[in-house]
Formats: C-alpha cells, structure tokens, sequence
C-alpha cells in the first residue's frame, strides 16, 4: 500500500491576523490514523487521533475528528 494523505484547507482571517486549519487523514502500512494541524504566524499545534473519530459526509461537505467540525459553513474546535 502507498502512504496516502486526504485534507483540507481552512485559512481563518480575523483583525489580530490570520491562521490554517488542516484536518487530515493519514494511511500507510504502519499507520492509520487523522490529525488536526493549526498554523499561525508564531506557532504550530498537531494532535492525532485515531481513525475511528473521523467521519465524512461528502453530500453535506462536512468533516468531523472527534468533536471537531469542518463544513462548507466553517468550523468548529474544541480545545482539550
């Protein structure tokens, strides 16, 4: 199997700067697994989890990691 990769990109704009969202999907023949990566100007977060907290619903156009929502609308993340 080859690694494979699946996310998407959310850039998040607000008058104190701006930030990217990455919910993610990992697959390799060691690991399977889905993370969530924040960016901003001065700092990086990336938290793993396993794959069995993803789901997708490609009618709606929505994606949730464990209680993380990402949609055509916008997104929203709990902090843990």
């Amino acid at each position: 199997m080859n690694n494979y990769f699946y996310g998407w990109y959310f850039r998040c704009q607000g008058e104190d700067g701006s930030m990217a969202v990455i919910p993610a999907v990992h697959l390799s023949e060691t690991e399977v697994s889905c993370s969530i990566q924040v960016i901003t100007k001065n700092e990086s977060y990336y938290r793993t989890f396993p794959i069995q907290e993803f789901r997708i619903n490609r009618e709606k156009g929505s994606m949730k990691i464990g209680e993380n929502l990402f949609s055509r609308k916008g997104i929203r993340i709990v902090r843990q």
